[in-house]
């Protein structure tokens, strides 16, 4: 599988690698879902920087944002900040993802690079760096 998760205390890293097909994205949301950790969990980074090609479908994304939509429901906390790679298909795809979970709970943000990403996240409203144990500082 080419998408890796990292939890922390209230923090999940997820990191993208290589080609990720929708069903792959898809299954590490359920995952995530299933998990007992989510519950408590109030950030989640998704770092595409590292995903070379991406098989997602328009359906794939809807399929997403409705397990989304049901995730929030059991916990409506989360700030999700996405980390684009450059290539432009798949910030239209964020894009498209972002527009069809406006209505979610989840505050989704965008950001360029993940240095910009943790420098928000360290100032983030109730975000301990030192309870977490991720590294936040820009590199």
């Amino acid at each position: 599988m080419s998408v890796k998760h990292n939890w922390e205390v209230k923090v999940l890293y997820i990191q993208y690698h290589g080609a990720v097909t929708g069903e792959e994205m898809i299954s590490s949301a359920l995952r995530v879902g299933g998990d007992a950790r989510f519950d408590d969990l109030r950030y989640i980074i998704s770092d595409w920087t590292d995903c070379s090609e991406s098989n997602v479908s328009v359906e794939d994304v809807e399929k997403l944002a409705a397990f989304v939509a049901a995730m929030a429901k059991t916990n409506a906390h989360i700030t999700n900040l996405n980390v684009m790679h450059e290539d432009f298909n798949r910030q239209a795809f964020v894009n498209l993802y972002m527009y069809l979970t406006d209505k979610v709970p989840w505050q989704e943000l965008a950001f360029r690079t993940l240095d910009d990403a943790r420098v928000w996240l360290q100032g983030a409203p109730g975000f301990c760096a030192s309870r977490s144990g991720i590294n936040v500082t820009a590199h």
